[in-house]
């Protein structure tokens, strides 16, 4: 309860009045939101677009290691993919699915905001 102290009011009586403003919040160095992807959608979507077959990729637990294998070794983050990078590259599926994990990032900021008005 925020602390008060009495002051007067003009009319020889006294009310309490707030000599503090609460505001309660979390702090925290950043905000989120987690969304699980389907992985046998992800897979679906890699095949078709031929970054990858069932051989190297059979199941979600194939995914999520390929995914992990993709990551930057140094901080587990997006790696540094060369600007002229193509479908000739190696990693090319990877900077394919980091832009579609991108992409879904924005439309899931852009939603709200369009249905909020």
């Amino acid at each position: 309860m925020p602390k008060r102290t009495s002051c007067p009011t003009g009319t020889g009586s006294t009310e309490a009045t707030p000599t503090t403003t609460l505001l309660y919040a979390h702090p925290s160095t950043t905000e989120a939101l987690l969304f699980a992807l389907d992985p046998e959608r992800i897979r679906r979507w890699m095949y078709a677009k031929r970054l990858a077959d069932p051989s190297q990729i059979g199941s979600a637990s194939d995914l999520r290691r390929w995914f992990a294998t993709h990551l930057d070794p140094r901080a587990g983050q997006v790696p540094d993919f060369p600007g002229n990078i193509d479908e000739r590259h190696p990693d090319w599926p990877a900077h394919q699915i980091f832009g579609l994990l991108h992409t879904l990032a924005h439309q899931a900021l852009r939603a709200p905001a369009v249905d909020s008005g």
